[in-house]
């Protein structure tokens, strides 16, 4: 056990002891009578123990001071060749950058007096090129908006065109339709008129016919009698009513109208200028006058 556990665990230490003694007594066959005291044999070694005890704390203290200033030493020694060690280095590199830095003025010295006469040469250059800049920008940006005005102006010109031309094909498409139309129409009017002609001719025949079979009976009397048996002069007048309405509808339409080329309604008004010598006829051979609406 260490001095000191043997001043802190005591009793532990006597213990052991006393077992320890029993031990080598033991080895001679000798024992200890009992009723002995072992607190007069254990306090014998003791002065001896206790100055023992004193003298290795001493030494133990002595030790440590020793081992506590030898390792403070080599703390310090250490720290100093560290410190050294820096300054060292940091002269080295003190040097170095010393060495760099002359360095890199000669050579930044001699790039300039190598590129002194290249400055001297290329500062008309820049000055030159510094008073033309502005008008070079001023230049590309006219350049720029001319070329964007003139992009607006072909766009617009496009969709100009478009619009152009989609109006005169819906203008040509509205004349052709108004083309065909008024071409059905003059022809349905043609039609209408040259079957209205053909009517009139018809009726104009019939009446010169009335009028040969009025000599044929005998007089207006028995061509009366003969009409009143037949019907046929209320089918005369119903056929010169219908063609009397028919010509007035298509005036009122605008069917009939002049144009260059001749008088469309010269038919109409022909048969409409035969009709009164037709009627006065049919009224001195048969006594009987044309409606209001016809006179």
């Amino acid at each position: 056990m260490s001095m000191e556990a043997v001043f802190k665990e005591r009793q532990t230490f006597e213990n052991k002891e006393i077992e320890n003694m029993q031990k080598e007594l033991k080895q001679f066959s000798l024992r200890i009578a009992p009723g002995y005291s072992w607190q007069r044999i254990l306090r014998y070694p003791q002065p001896k123990a206790h100055e023992e005890a004193l003298n290795q704390e001493k030494i133990d203290v002595a030790e440590a001071r020793m081992k506590g200033k030898i390792g403070e030493a080599e703390k310090e020694g250490r720290m100093k060749q560290e410190i050294s060690k820096i300054d060292a280095d940091t002269a080295r590199q003190e040097t170095k950058r010393k060495a760099e830095k002359a360095k890199a003025g000669s050579e930044l010295m001699s790039r300039q007096t190598e590129l002194d006469p290249v400055f001297k040469l290329q500062k008309p250059v820049e000055s030159t090129r510094a008073e033309t800049e502005p008008e070079r920008l001023r230049a590309s940006e006219v350049t720029k908006s001319k070329v964007v005005r003139e992009s607006a102006e072909q766009d617009a010109d496009a969709a100009y065109y478009t619009e152009q031309k989609a109006a005169d094909a819906q203008l040509y498409k509205q004349k052709m339709a108004a083309d065909a139309t008024y071409y059905r129409q003059s022809k349905e009017a043609d039609a209408s008129l040259y079957q209205q002609k053909r009517e009139a001719e018809g009726i104009f025949e019939m009446a010169k016919a009335y009028g040969a079979l009025i000599d044929v009976l005998g007089g207006p009397q028995a061509f009366l009698q003969f009409r009143m048996e037949n019907g046929r002069y209320e089918r005369l007048a119903k056929a010169t009513a219908r063609l009397s309405e028919d010509f007035n509808q298509r005036s009122r339409d605008g069917i009939l109208v002049r144009d260059g080329s001749g008088d469309s309604i010269a038919p109409v008004r022909n048969i409409m200028q035969g009709l009164p010598p037709l009627l006065d006829t049919i009224h001195e051979q048969t006594g009987m006058s044309p409606p209001s609406w016809l006179a």
